[in-house]
């Protein structure tokens, strides 16, 4: 569903018109407001799922090869210091 414009002049009127369009505007936003709070928890939910599904997948090896190559890494940015 399609909401009207907000219009000034019927703000500054403070018509019934406005009013109920307003109301519409705000029952939009709730719903809007519900559906990304819906969202978020799907997504943190799904996040730590999709993590836990990566170090299922990668073998061990490869692992400790990230991390050897981090560290790695790490140490001679930091050793010039």
């Amino acid at each position: 569903m399609g909401l009207l414009p907000l219009e000034f002049s019927d703000c500054v009127l403070d018509s019934p018109y406005f009013r109920e369009n307003l109301r519409a505007h705000e029952k939009q936003l709730d719903q809007t407001s519900t559906d990304i709070k819906g969202i978020i928890k799907d997504i943190q939910v799904i996040i730590p799922k999709f993590i836990e599904l990566i170090f299922i997948k990668i073998p061990p090896a490869v692992r400790q090869l990230q991390i050897f190559y981090r560290s790695a890494l790490f140490s001679d940015v930091f050793a010039n210091d």
